[in-house]
């Protein structure tokens, strides 16, 4: 998580990019966010995640699940790139 004040700097994308890098390829990862939350859905989507379920949390608010498949072979959105999403 990102705070507020530092969104759209790169930081949640170098997170991430740094987590699967090391992690991602050799176990499965599952994370959730707001299902309205398209720079998060987008971005989990670069890294390879695929939408596998809608969990409705309260009247009208929903989270979107998402999971990775491991792979060796994997290859990540570079974190030199972060600047530019």
């Amino acid at each position: 998580m990102v705070h507020p004040d530092y969104f759209r700097k790169g930081i949640g994308k170098a997170l991430l990019h740094h987590f699967m890098s090391e992690v991602g390829k050799l176990q499965k990862v599952a994370v959730s966010t707001g299902a309205t939350n398209e720079p998060a859905l987008n971005l989990y989507k670069a890294f390879g995640f695929q939408q596998v379920g809608l969990l409705e949390i309260a009247p009208g608010v929903h989270l979107a699940l998402l999971e990775s498949n491991p792979s060796e072979d994997s290859v990540f959105p570079s974190s030199q790139d972060a600047e530019k999403n």
